[in-house]
């Protein structure tokens, strides 16, 4: 074996043994010859001794999801789908198995544990809750420390965005603004004849 197969083979292994996922792989005989840490840490095993496949389910399991699974598995050649498991203790527990046929005539699945999932899920929800109570109780406290502000007089606001109010009756000619255009600027004393300096 070359050295550069040699180094995918290592790389391969130690990819396997530190999956998260369980991956297994089952001979056509049905018995189990191969088992990554993780999927022998979800069953409840310490070494394997190719126990048969009908050890870690149940009858109904067996009955319908792996035989579901083994349907799909036939027809598509590849297969995903919910499979029910059973450890050694007789814990039962769901994961989610995609399986793929091997040249030998077996299988290899990739097992994920739906159960462990839902642990971080529960964890960030009850941190999460814990979080908005917190918000809540503070937007409470901080409503109770404010108080009312007075109503505001309404005053017009140039189109601009400005504040200045436009002019009113009778100032609004003698300041030299047009009436009929109440936001134009001033005139000055050089373009209005009535506003200029005697002299």
């Amino acid at each position: 074996m070359a050295e550069s197969d040699a180094a995918n083979v290592l790389a391969l292994r130690t990819a396997v043994d530190v999956s998260r996922d369980g991956i297994v792989i089952v001979d056509p005989g049905g018995d189990v010859c191969f088992a990554n840490p993780a999927w022998l840490a979800m069953h409840g095993c310490q070494v394997l001794d190719h126990l048969p496949e009908a050890a870690f389910h149940t009858d109904a399991q067996l009955a319908l999801d792996v035989r579901l699974l083994a349907r799909e598995l036939t027809r598509s050649g590849r297969a995903q789908r919910k499979v029910g498991h059973k450890a050694l203790d007789g814990r039962v527990f769901d994961t989610w198995t995609t399986a793929a046929p091997l040249g030998s005539g077996g299988r290899v699945e990739i097992v994920r544990d739906l159960s462990a999932e839902a642990v971080p899920d529960a964890a960030l929800l009850l941190e999460r809750n814990v979080f908005l109570d917190s918000v809540v109780s503070r937007g409470a406290d901080r409503k109770e420390r404010l108080r009312p502000l007075p109503p505001r007089r309404g005053r017009l606001l140039h189109p601009s965005g400005s504040r200045r109010a436009p002019g009113r009756g009778r100032n609004r000619r003698s300041r030299g603004a047009d009436p009929h255009r109440p936001w134009a600027p001033l005139a000055s004393y050089q373009e209005d004849p009535h506003l200029r300096r005697p002299g």
